[in-house]
């Protein structure tokens, strides 16, 4: 996994500011000490964080929004902090909001989680499913970053994410897939026509994209879109990173006919 960036997004309000801290350039994510990251954890809700790179430097860095969303824009997979006895706070909705629309590849930890009980936890949870449902991609983890509880998982998922969002699709497979998924469910009609997918291949990695050819299928849903996302998520494990899918018309050969 080389040359992977990691952002942390910690989305603990403070004073009306958000924390961010880049944790840049490891050769494995997994090479990162486990301690290392509890210590980065540990500082969320001070003024100051510690940001620390391979090879032990440690600099100092005064947390803002901009160098929040920064982080985000320069990393390849991105660790969202939330406090559990804060829940979602607003500033941690505007910043899965960004990473969402940044395409990053993410992973979620709800840190202080050992300070709840189990009523609590039932009622965060359910707080966490409405609120950041969006993020349905992303694998959460309920953490101590105090006490090194479900660090290791956090650090496996981070692994997990980097490799789904720069997976190889083969065309072939692509289209297996796709032709089981329209033979299962067909696109609904839109007027008196009915989309028909009928190839895809790989458009792009970091996030993946899959580009869809066929007829009128820039009539599709939005559901049937969510359904084919779904699918071809399923099929090749892209759990941790967004999936963005383009749908490409083909061109009608007697369109310029009928104009004349």
């Amino acid at each position: 996994m080389g040359g992977t960036a990691v952002a942390v997004g910690l989305g603990v309000a403070v004073g009306g500011m958000a924390v961010g801290v880049a944790v840049g350039s490891a050769p494995a994510v997994l090479a990162l000490p486990v301690m290392l990251l509890a210590g980065a954890l540990a500082f969320a809700g001070a003024w100051q964080v510690q940001a620390w790179r391979m090879g032990a430097q440690l600099a100092s860095l005064k947390a803002t929004h901009a160098e929040t969303l920064q982080a985000i824009a320069d990393a390849n997979v991105v660790l969202l902090l939330i406090d559990a006895t804060l829940c979602v706070s607003d500033q941690d909705a505007h910043i899965a909001g960004f990473i969402l629309e940044s395409g990053r590849a993410l992973v979620v930890a709800v840190n202080k989680w050992d300070g709840l009980d189990s009523y609590i936890r039932e009622q965060t949870r359910a707080i966490l499913q409405r609120k950041l449902k969006f993020l349905d991609f992303a694998k959460f983890h309920f953490i101590s970053a105090r006490d090194n509880i479900g660090l290791p998982a956090v650090f496996r998922s981070v692994d997990a994410a980097y490799a789904a969002a720069i997976t190889k699709m083969s065309t072939p497979r692509l289209a297996r897939v796709l032709a089981d998924a329209v033979a299962k469910q067909a696109p609904a009609k839109h007027g008196v026509f009915r989309p028909k997918p009928r190839y895809a291949h790989q458009g792009g990695s970091n996030p993946p994209i899959i580009v869809v050819h066929g007829n009128a299928v820039d009539h599709i849903a939005d559901s049937y879109r969510r359904y084919l996302e779904h699918t071809f998520r399923e099929a090749f494990k892209l759990q941790g990173t967004q999936l963005r899918i383009q749908f490409v018309t083909a061109k009608n050969p007697f369109a310029d006919k009928d104009r004349k």
